[in-house]
C-alpha cells in the first residue's frame, strides 16, 4: 500500500510502499477514505512533546472510511461499515482514569498517528473498541476533522456543566470554534461567540450564534467612569509604548508596548484620586497579567499611570492593602508607573458605548453588565 512516513524527527514525508497490516483477533482493516490534517501531526514528525512518537511513522489521527477485515473478537462492526479512527487507538481499561470516563489519561494509552501508524495511507489498523461508525449521510471528508477538532470541543462542551437553555461562549471562530459552535446549538444551549471581523463574526451567525462579540471594539472602562460624578472629561487612548503616533491596528499587533488606556480629568473636590482607584480595581479583573475577559496581549495589562509622586504613593499603597487582604486569590498584577504621551483613540473609540449600546451585541451583553455592577457598587457616586 501507499503510504507517507516519516523516517527522522522534523524530516520530510516520504510517500512509498508498505506492506498491509495484519489483522489480530481486536482489529479492524480500514481502507481510507480522507483523512483530516492536524497540527498535532506536525509535533509528531518533529519531535516536539516529552513523550515521542514511534519512529518510523506513518501520521494522521483523523483518518476515515471503510472496513475491509474484522477481527475474530470484534462482534459489533462488518466488513463494509464506515468508521472514523480517532486519536485514541486504545487504553488499558483497568486503571483508575479508565475505570473514571477518563481513558485519556490513561499511562498505558497508545495514540493513532503517534504510538500506532496513522490514516496517512491507503489502509490503517485500528482497534475495535474504539472506532466509531460513521452515517451513511455524512460524507468522508466532513466526517475527518470531527474525530480530532469534533471530538476536542464536544468534550469541552459535555464537562462545562452547562444546561440547555443555559449560555457558553465560544472564544474563536475557527477551525475548532466553528464546530463547538454547531455542537453547542445542537446540545441546546445558549451561544455567544467571540471573535473579530466581520467574516468570522457572520460564520458564527450563519452557524447558529444567538449573539456574536468583537472583541477589539470598545474600551468598557470609559463607559463606566464617564458615569463618575466629579469626573468631568473621559477619553480613550494609548500610553506607555515606544511607537509614536499609534492607529488602533497597530496596538493590535502587540508590539507598540502601549497599553489601552482611558485619560480623564476629575474635580478632586467631588471624588478622590482614591475614590477613582476604587472603582478602577472593582470593576475590572487586576489579577490576570495583560489579558481581559478574552482579551489577550500587552494591550490589554492593568495599569495606572500616575502624574504625581503622590498619586504614585496612594496608587501603591492602595495596591498593597488589597494584596493584604486578599480580595482576589491570585496577586494584583496592576502595573503602576509614570504616565507617559498619551495618544487619542480614534474618534469611533470614543463614547462608543453610549453610542452604540442599542445597537451592538458586545455593548449590551458584555458593557451594560458592567455598568448595572458599577451602579450597584457606587450609587453614591453617579453622576
Amino acid at each position: 500500500m501507499k503510504a507517507a512516513i516519516n523516517t527522522q524527527y522534523k524530516g520530510k514525508l516520504e510517500i512509498t510502499d508498505l506492506p498491509i497490516p495484519e489483522v489480530g483477533i481486536n482489529d479492524v482493516l480500514v481502507k481510507i477514505a480522507a483523512c483530516g490534517v492536524c497540527h498535532t501531526d506536525l509535533h509528531a514528525c518533529h519531535g516536539d512533546w516529552p513523550v515521542k512518537p514511534k519512529m518510523p511513522l506513518v501520521p494522521g489521527h483523523e483518518g476515515v472510511g471503510v472496513i475491509e477485515k474484522v477481527g475474530s473478537n470484534i462482534k459489533h462492526l462488518e466488513v463494509g461499515d464506515r468508521v472514523g479512527i480517532p486519536w485514541l487507538y486504545s487504553a488499558c481499561g483497568h486503571c483508575e482514569f479508565c475505570l473514571d470516563g477518563k481513558e485519556t489519561l490513561c499511562l498505558s494509552q497508545h495514540n493513532t498517528g503517534y504510538s500506532i501508524d496513522g490514516s496517512y495511507a491507503e489502509y490503517c489498523l485500528a482497534h475495535g473498541d474504539y472506532v466509531v461508525k460513521i452515517p451513511e449521510e455524512l460524507g468522508f471528508s466532513e466526517a475527518a476533522p470531527l474525530f480530532c477538532a469534533g471530538v476536542t470541543t464536544y468534550k469541552a462542551l459535555k464537562v462545562s456543566g452547562a444546561k440547555p437553555g443555559q449560555w457558553v461562549a465560544i472564544v474563536g471562530v475557527g477551525g475548532l470554534g466553528h464546530l463547538a459552535v454547531q455542537y453547542a446549538k445542537a446540545m441546546g444551549f445558549n451561544v455567544i461567540a467571540v471573535d473579530t471581523g466581520k467574516e468570522k463574526l457572520a460564520l458564527a451567525k450563519e452557524l447558529g450564534a444567538d449573539i456574536t462579540l468583537d472583541f477589539k471594539e470598545v474600551v468598557p472602562s470609559e463607559a463606566i467612569f464617564e458615569q463618575v460624578k466629579g469626573v468631568t472629561e473621559v477619553q480613550s487612548g494609548y500610553m506607555g509604548g515606544h511607537v509614536n503616533k499609534p492607529t488602533y491596528k497597530d496596538i493590535c499587533t502587540g508590539t507598540t508596548g502601549h497599553a489601552e488606556v482611558i485619560q480623564f480629568k476629575y474635580d478632586a473636590d467631588i471624588i478622590s484620586f482614591d475614590e477613582l482607584l476604587e472603582i478602577f480595581w472593582k470593576t475590572h479583573d487586576p489579577t490576570t497579567l495583560n489579558r481581559q475577559g478574552a482579551d489577550v496581549g500587552t494591550q490589554y495589562r492593568s495599569a495606572v499611570f500616575y502624574n504625581t509622586p503622590e498619586q504614585q504613593k496612594i496608587a501603591e499603597a492602595y495596591k498593597q492593602k488589597l494584596n493584604n487582604a486578599k480580595i482576589w486569590d491570585n496577586t494584583i498584577v496592576t502595573e503602576i508607573t509614570a504616565a507617559s504621551k498619551f495618544y487619542p483613540a480614534e474618534a469611533y473609540h470614543q463614547d462608543y458605548y453610549f453610542n452604540n449600546k442599542t445597537k451592538n451585541s458586545y455593548c449590551s451583553f458584555v458593557i451594560t453588565p458592567k455598568i448595572e455592577k458599577f451602579e450597584q457598587l457606587f450609587k453614591d457616586k453617579m453622576k
